[in-house]
């Protein structure tokens, strides 16, 4: 990957604290136009967060850290795997791991 010199998408939205509506509609398409790429080449990317979105020179989304991806995935697979990371589970997902781990 070309080195990424905008840096974290999580840097610039804890020092602005909000986006123009603009601007978080540009980055959230440039989000899921990246997303259907790898969809298309039967790739998941399971582990979107901010500190994984990093800016080119010009403004645009890189994604980063593939670790968790799963690849040759077709649109009827069904995936199983627990991953991600903690502070960025629904609440819903936080509440069904409390309950079955009682």
């Amino acid at each position: 990957m070309e080195y990424a010199n905008g840096g974290e998408l999580f840097f610039h939205l804890s020092r602005e604290r909000v986006f123009t509506e603009d601007r978080a509609r540009f980055y959230g398409a440039e989000i899921v136009s990246a997303l259907e790429y790898l969809h298309s080449r039967d790739v998941v990317y399971r582990d979107l967060k901010l500190e994984n979105l990093m800016l080119d020179k010009d403004g645009h989304i890189k994604i980063t850290d593939f670790g968790l991806c799963k690849e040759g995935i077709t649109p009827d697979a069904t995936m199983k795997t627990f991953c991600g990371t903690p502070e960025y589970l629904a609440p819903e997902v936080r509440h069904l791991l409390n309950a079955a781990s009682r």
